[in-house]
């Protein structure tokens, strides 16, 4: 049966932890929970006895409580999430952790977040934060599948009239979560930042979209899947597309369809709704991983509500997509920056890359008599790339259509299965 491990800071949150660990085994549907005190300092005031307590964390950081002790405290709690993460990842590889679970405000997320995704892509990871859903979530994520729920309340020791349904819900998702993943053990993968354990049937193929080029990106997947790759689908919102590099740098990934990178736009201008990690379009290459690259969404910029467009960028052609988004047009100078930077970054690559402009309009507001039509500022990309890219490196190949035209699509596929179709004979 499904073993759970709760992890949290025993000697402020006894209460709460020892009524998931009661909730979860009145289930009667995991054979065990263990519990984890990571409470800095080895003293605690808790009466929940753990199971592996701090004392063993601290022995796991290469440090003594002395030295734990004369470290900040934000240096401190980073190496309790260190010696944490190996405890984990040590149940883990035991067969004794098919679930874990926690809760914490400011310091407990950010010491729990971290060791949590040290295990791999898969296993359950639920975080109940008083904190994390009034931030900027990404430091916590970072691009693992953690779960995270929103505890209303704060953490003090004790279960209230509130708090006691909300932390009921994570004991029992927990556990579900748990059983499920020790249920279907023979199937899972494994992925870490350097190695990748999965058995692939098919090659895999990453490709980015969004909205306004889904319809295009959508014939293009469907006749990849026809020709036998397998596809996995990212958002290039920026969270989206570091989850996608991450995973290309873990190795997962035979190919990158990255057709749609509008998240770059945040190198040339900051204001920028989307943002992307420096080293966007640069991980397939260095890793040597073949790419077929588009131009998607780089007519749009992006700034929330309109309420919130800076007023330099009010006179410009624009489109509100929702209330919550609106965009606008980016101006000829943009673009010229924007073809420098992506054919820098493009002839870096130390594999294959095939580069697909699409002539006819960057997505589907951008074609002639779209709200971001704009002849001007495309031929000013265009031209950037054609003066930027380096023809030994990058294959660059200019098309008539529209990036949702079927043609491009059919183009796209073709590129991507010149670059792969010697994969096909090997997996199949």
């Amino acid at each position: 049966m499904a073993i759970v491990v709760l992890a949290g800071t025993l000697d402020t949150k006894g209460g709460e932890y020892a009524f998931v660990r009661d909730k979860i085994l009145s289930l009667n549907s995991v054979s065990k929970v263990v519990l984890v005190n990571v409470g800095v300092l080895p003293a605690t005031n808790s009466t929940l006895e753990a199971d592996i307590n701090s004392s063993e964390v601290v022995a796991a950081t290469g440090l003594t409580y002395e030295e734990l002790r004369r470290l900040s405290k934000s240096d401190a709690l980073q190496r309790m999430s260190d010696g944490l993460g190996q405890i984990l990842v040590d149940l883990y590889n035991k067969g004794e952790l098919h679930g874990v679970m926690g809760m914490g405000g400011g310091c407990g997320s950010t010491l729990l977040a971290p060791a949590f995704r040290k295990l791999p892509i898969g296993v359950p990871k639920l975080l109940i934060s008083s904190t994390i859903a009034c931030v900027h979530g990404r430091p916590f994520f970072d691009f693992n599948d953690m779960t995270i729920m929103y505890s209303v309340t704060d953490f003090i020791g004790e279960i209230n009239m509130i708090n006691k349904q909300i932390i009921s819900n994570g004991a029992v998702a927990i556990a579900s979560m748990a059983i499920d993943y020790f249920n279907n053990q023979a199937q899972h993968f494994k992925i870490n930042e350097t190695n990748t354990q999965i058995t692939k049937k098919k090659p895999i193929i990453a490709v980015t979209l969004m909205g306004a080029t889904q319809k295009g990106l959508t014939i293009a997947i469907e006749l990849l899947d026809k020709l036998g790759y397998e596809i996995v689908t990212f958002s290039p919102n920026g969270s989206g597309s570091a989850a996608m590099d991450h995973l290309v740098k873990a190795g997962l990934f035979d190919g990158v369809l990255d057709a749609t990178i509008f998240d770059i736009m945040n190198t040339v201008v900051p204001d920028n709704i989307w943002d992307s990690t420096s080293d966007r379009l640069e991980a397939a290459g260095r890793k040597g991983i073949p790419q077929v690259v588009s131009l998607g969404g780089l007519d749009i910029l992006t700034f929330g509500p309109w309420s919130k467009c800076p007023l330099q960028y009010r006179n410009r052609a624009k489109f509100e997509n929702n209330a919550n988004f609106a965009t606008v047009r980016t101006s000829p100078d943009e673009c010229t920056r924007l073809g420098e930077v992506i054919a820098k970054k493009l002839n870096g690559s130390q594999a294959p890359v095939t580069l697909l402009v699409p002539r006819g309009g960057l997505s589907a507001l951008s074609g002639p008599g779209g709200p971001l039509y704009d002849v001007k500022a495309d031929q000013c990309l265009f031209e950037a790339l054609r003066n930027n890219i380096d023809p030994k490196v990058v294959q660059l190949i200019e098309r008539d259509e529209n990036i949702n035209d079927p043609k491009f699509a059919q183009a796209l596929a073709d590129a991507v299965h010149n670059q792969l179709k010697h994969q096909l004979s090997i997996t199949q």
